[in-house]
């Protein structure tokens, strides 16, 4: 494992020749791939040859989606490898991986697309928002969000825009300005707006429904629910700190709906980890191409170190529920949190 960097300057030539598209060589490009994630996952430091492999491996997806499952991979095991400096290099080649795909893409495939932007945001959450705003892709998720909630046109599907409310949930946490500055957007037709006031309403229904009970067999479902609840509770305006005059503004619009999907979560979930999603074949069968012996404890480093799993949901609550804020909600339901969460 340790000696894969003797394969550098043998494998690096090798695929950087397959993957160009003027050669034609398109019959190696699945193993020129999978030869790529071998040595990111086995490499002990990141490389910056190996990172910059990833624009040759998103121009194949200009063409066409074949390669997408394993371009994603390359994509993460980046991520996870290249450190705030090597993101720099990268992030180009991540920002154009996105606006490739989404909206564009089956849902099944959408959730490849999304493991690549959960660990951009679970291990870059500041730059990673940053790099999302500035490529202008935070803007064409809430562009496909605001479609869905309108029923406008060809609009991806609730368990696609649940996905995108996972990565629009990580971006208010960690830089609400962002989010913030993009809203309101203007409706189908200049008919309507797409605010704060929607999207969080889209929260709220898509908490609701079923449909996170069977999106990937219901293994993600804790995982979305309590980020979408720790974004939401973010929002609220807490010893005259406000992250964002639009979004607190329609949280405590909201706060009944808020804290009243909050209650099945809290009770079933309380005391039980929250998994995240797997960076590798989480949506898709096993592959067979070795980890090495660091890889697996370094996502779960990464994953013990997410702000979803650092975060204590009721305390959280109670830190923001202060007293102005518990005089606007419901009686009952104050007595229904109170037995929840503990007084507030």
């Amino acid at each position: 494992e340790n000696q894969s960097t003797v394969l550098y300057p043998v494998a690096v030539p090798i695929v950087a020749s397959i993957l160009d598209r003027s050669t034609d060589q398109s019959f190696l490009t699945e193993e020129a791939l999978k030869l790529l994630l071998l040595l990111l996952r086995l490499s002990p430091e990141y490389n910056p040859a190996l990172g910059l492999s990833l624009n040759a491996c998103v121009d194949l997806l200009e063409d066409d989606f074949e390669h997408l499952r394993l371009v994603a991979r390359i994509a993460q095991a980046i991520l996870v490898k290249c450190g705030p400096s090597g993101l720099n290099n990268v992030s180009q080649a991540v920002a154009r991986l996105f606006h490739i795909t989404l909206g564009r893409i089956r849902p099944g495939a959408a959730s490849y697309v999304y493991a690549v932007l959960e660990t951009l945001l679970r291990d870059f959450p500041r730059e990673g928002s940053r790099l999302l705003y500035e490529s202008r892709v935070l803007s064409e998720m809430l562009g496909l969000t605001m479609s869905n909630h309108f029923g406008d046109g060809d609009y991806d599907p609730d368990r696609v825009v649940a996905l995108y409310l996972n990565s629009i949930a990580r971006v208010g946490l960690a830089a609400p300005e962002r989010l913030e500055a993009l809203l309101p957007l203007p409706g189908p037709g200049g008919r309507a707006v797409f605010g704060a006031q929607e999207l969080v309403k889209t929260f709220l229904r898509l908490a609701s429904s079923d449909l996170l009970g069977h999106l990937h067999g219901g293994r993600n479902r804790r995982h979305s629910l309590k980020l979408w609840l720790l974004f939401l509770v973010y929002l609220f305006p807490s010893d005259g700190q406000v992250h964002g005059a639009q979004l607190s503004a329609a949280v405590v619009e909201s706060i009944d709906a808020i804290l009243s999907s909050s209650f099945s979560f809290l009770q079933e979930y309380a005391k039980k980890s929250v998994l995240s999603y797997t960076l590798v074949d989480e949506f898709d069968e096993e592959d067979d191409l070795p980890t090495g012996t660091d890889w697996p404890e370094l996502i779960e480093q990464r994953v013990a170190n997410d702000v979803i799993n650092r975060t204590n949901v009721p305390e959280a609550m109670k830190s923001k529920l202060d007293d102005r804020l518990v005089a606007r909600v419901n009686s009952a339901l104050v007595q229904t949190l109170r037995q929840v969460v503990g007084n507030v």
